[in-house]
């Protein structure tokens, strides 16, 4: 089982106040889902390349989520729909099937049949990692050390 931790320097000493301000994150790959990869490379098609950032991982999403310009680079269509409740309401929001790799986390792969397409890129990240991938960690968030681990 591999276990990551991430501490923010600053100043060569951990900050408690960078991870509070950045939240847990980590690098991460989106990735078109493999059903489409095996569907384009049996039609000769190009598989498109994975679209690489941060990903921030939230206990308080319910369903994962990619930005919107990721999921247009990918070329993905959406795959239904779901209803989504935020503090400004209900909204409806189109689903994609994708494949997130974690390349600090031993490169583990989570193939999902469906994220939420949202507008992420103003928070400084590519992709919300909720409790549907969250369900099957283990995650620390120590605030007062600065530090948090997550194991898968």
């Amino acid at each position: 089982m591999p276990i990551f931790n991430r501490f923010f320097l600053v100043n060569n000493k951990i900050s408690p106040l960078f991870l509070g301000k950045a939240g847990p994150r980590v690098q991460v790959e989106v990735h078109i889902s493999p059903v489409l990869a095996t569907y384009l490379s049996q039609r000769g098609e190009a598989i498109p390349a994975p679209i690489s950032g941060e990903a921030l991982f939230d206990t308080g999403a319910s369903i994962s989520a990619v930005d919107m310009a990721a999921i247009t680079n990918l070329g993905l269509n959406p795959m239904g729909v779901a209803s989504v409740h935020t503090p400004g309401g209900t909204v409806q929001q189109n689903l994609y099937p994708v494949t997130f790799l974690f390349p600090q986390l031993a490169n583990i792969k989570a193939v999902f049949n469906s994220v939420m397409g949202s507008e992420l890129k103003s928070q400084g990240i590519i992709a919300l990692v909720g409790r549907d991938f969250l369900s099957n960690c283990l995650l620390i968030y120590n605030g007062p050390a600065g530090i948090f681990s997550i194991s898968i």
